[in-house]
């Protein structure tokens, strides 16, 4: 019984196969032929055959399933042929090739940069050859106008406002030399966020702070005549106001938006160091009194067991026991009379008469063309009959210094193209260097006066962030209706740390040096600063590197 039923069982499928396969083959019936009428749509049903042979319902069913899927599979044919390819198969492609020319071709657009510049005269094709060697010529031909503009006209200039305003040379530094290095870099500003809507970031003003102080007293360390010596009053001073300015300025970016009340509470900031300077040699005595009275007084036992009394001044703190160098460094702050002699007398007026000897008459030649222009247009204010136009002079050093700036740095943005250096670092560097402070700086190291050059570099920063950036933000916020205006802050917590580590590393290194700048030190702030700047570019576009060894490579 069971066995008659396991085979009845292994029988089924078998019956159920045969069955099937007699509908497929002889379901339509042996005398139906199938033909197609051209005249035709293959939409419209053929029903010649359905009227000699009546089909049954199921051959009507499997007709009508078979028919329903082919018209389908002709539909996702046609679809398939012109419809684009999907995006997964493109990226599939590239992705195995890695050629990125199949994406898209190649551009021929100009760099936003280059769109401020006029067009070269040179193609990119012969600076390659070897024709960029005159840009690089104009370039340092450039910087050495800047030098001869700032040492026989601006500073001349300077040095006449100082005397007549009474200043120390450290408040002159501060003040009046700080503010007119930085104006051109204000009109940049103002230009910038007026016309084309640029936004200086957090990572332009930091980089340009550091600059100021690493790379300007670094390098007045290098080419001063002398080991310069510094007072604590002028650091300590500037250094307070430029972090207290700092920590608003850092407070008022966090949102990424500035207010006009903002910025007015900025430039209020400016207009209380101006009013401390005012009264700053009354604000040091008494402080100074202070530090005097609360000191005490130090007392030491010698090898022979007698007791040595001392005030604990700066005097009595030099390691060579000498006082001659601590009053140094004290006089240009305590007798202002002293630091306009020496400003006032360090050169005699331009003379534009033939040297005598061989190679001055090489210099003079090589000077004459950067030379002529600026003493056609600009009063020697060491004439005592030119010292009037002072103003005259400074407002025409600012706008010689405007134009050799704007062709340092059309043509620094041609070498780098030429030389495959990445347009982003171009833009951060130029954003970054402040080259009328430096030069200024080191005019005055080089005359001795090393808190005068501290002070303008200290300065200089501080001027940028209170009056220079909120005077530029206040005046477009009152055209838009006082509109609040959009800022970058990407990047600030980095940027605002590297800072802070670059001055308390200045303030260190000063502290360690006994105040004294020397080359070893200025050697190694020029340094931290080229390193600062590398770590900044890394920090700022991670594979800046990456793009400008592939330009290499192409």
């Amino acid at each position: 019984m069971c066995t008659s039923q396991a085979n009845g069982m292994k029988w089924k499928p078998k019956c159920f196969f045969f069955y099937a396969l007699f509908l497929c083959v002889l379901g339509a019936g042996p005398n139906e032929v199938i033909t197609e009428n051209p005249n035709k749509s293959p939409n419209e049903d053929d029903t010649s055959i359905q009227e000699l042979h009546p089909p049954s319902a199921e051959t009507t069913a499997q007709t009508t399933r078979e028919t329903n899927f082919l018209r389908d599979l002709d539909t996702q044919l046609e679809d398939s042929t012109t419809s684009a390819p999907q995006p997964t198969t493109v990226l599939h492609m590239t992705f195995k090739t890695g050629d990125t020319s199949t994406l898209a071709p190649p551009t021929t657009q100009t760099p936003k940069a280059m769109e401020r510049f006029p067009l070269d005269l040179f193609s990119l094709e012969e600076r390659r050859r070897g024709w960029v060697f005159l840009h690089i010529t104009g370039i340092i031909y450039m910087f050495v106008s800047l030098v001869i503009l700032s040492e026989e006209f601006f500073v001349p200039a300077l040095g006449v406002i100082t005397d007549a305003f009474g200043l120390s040379s450290s408040v002159a530094g501060a003040t009046i030399m700080a503010a007119a290095c930085s104006t051109p870099r204000f009109f940049t500003f103002l230009i910038g966020v007026f016309l084309t809507g640029a936004k200086p970031g957090i990572d332009t003003i930091m980089g340009s702070a550091v600059f100021n102080i690493l790379f300007v007293i670094g390098m007045c360390a290098l080419f001063s005549r002398e080991m310069l010596h510094l007072s604590w009053w002028p650091l300590f001073r500037d250094v307070t106001f430029y972090i207290l300015n700092l920590v608003m300025f850092i407070i008022f970016f966090l949102d990424s938006v500035i207010v006009w009340f903002e910025s007015v509470m900025l430039v209020v900031g400016y207009c209380l160091y101006v009013v401390f300077m005012k009264y700053n040699v009354q604000i040091e005595r008494f402080v100074k009194g202070l530090l005097h009275k609360h000191r005490g007084t130090v007392i030491a036992m010698n090898e022979h067991g007698k007791e040595t009394a001392g005030d604990g001044s700066e005097a009595s703190r030099n390691h060579n026991g000498s006082h001659k160098d601590v009053r140094h460094s004290n006089s240009h702050q305590e007798d202002p009379g002293e630091s306009r002699v020496e400003v006032g007398e360090e050169n005699l007026p331009l003379s534009l008469k033939w040297p005598g000897t061989r190679c001055g008459r090489v210099v003079y030649l090589l000077r004459l063309p950067a030379l002529l222009p600026l003493w056609i247009t600009l009063p020697d204010v060491r004439k005592q009959e030119s010292r009037k136009f002072a103003v005259i002079t400074l407002l025409g050093s600012l706008l010689w210094m405007k134009v050799s700036l704007y062709l340092i740095v059309w043509w620094a943005h041609k070498v780098a193209e030429t030389i495959f250096v990445p347009e982003r670092v171009v833009e951060q560097l130029c954003a970054q260097v402040n080259l009328p402070v430096l030069i200024t700086a080191l005019i005055v190291a080089r005359r001795g006066l090393g808190d005068m050059a501290t002070s303008v570099a200290l300065g200089s920063n501080i001027y940028e962030i209170t009056l220079g950036l909120p005077l530029s933000w206040l005046f477009v916020s009152a055209v838009r209706g006082w509109a609040h205006l959009d800022i970058s802050n990407t990047g600030l917590t980095c940027f605002v740390s590297l800072f802070f580590i670059a001055l308390l590393i200045l303030i260190i290194s000063f502290a360690s040096f006994k105040l004294k700048i020397k080359r070893l030190l200025g050697f190694a702030l020029v340094l931290l600063y080229c390193l600062t700047f590398l770590f900044s570019v890394m920090l700022k576009d991670h594979d800046i590197f990456r793009a400008y060894c592939q330009g290499l490579n192409a």
